[in-house]
């Protein structure tokens, strides 16, 4: 594997996190203890991200398919994840919420720490 690609990956990975999980903690808010909601988020992400960065992305093509049915896995997955500890709306919506500012906050927020030289 490419040092530099691994490199990138930790540093998305690290965002994701920084971004999934206050949505999840908030999401699950009336339901686990706080501890637990964040080890869920932590589990959910650390189960998915690198099954999407290395082995769905490289994968599927053309890119943009790849995001799209890379994310609805993800999300499906990962309410799996919160169903261990709320009901299934609350996992879905959880799960989706968390993806999508992760995804939506976070690929812009990449581009701009890129093109400004502080992304890596």
């Amino acid at each position: 594997m490419d040092p530099g690609y691994a490199a990138e990956w930790a540093r998305a990975f690290a965002l994701t996190l920084s971004l999934e999980l206050p949505v999840a903690a908030w999401m699950l808010r009336h339901g686990p203890s706080p501890g637990r909601r964040l080890s869920l988020a932590v589990l959910a992400s650390s189960l998915t991200h690198p099954l999407l960065w290395f082995a769905w992305h490289p994968h599927v093509h053309p890119w943009g398919l790849a995001v799209v049915t890379g994310e609805a896995l993800v999300v499906a997955a990962e309410a799996l994840v919160y169903r261990t500890a709320t009901d299934a709306r609350t996992a879905w919506r959880t799960s989706l919420a968390a993806n999508a500012v992760s995804l939506g906050v976070g690929w812009p927020l990449r581009a701009a720490l890129q093109t400004a030289g502080l992304w890596g």
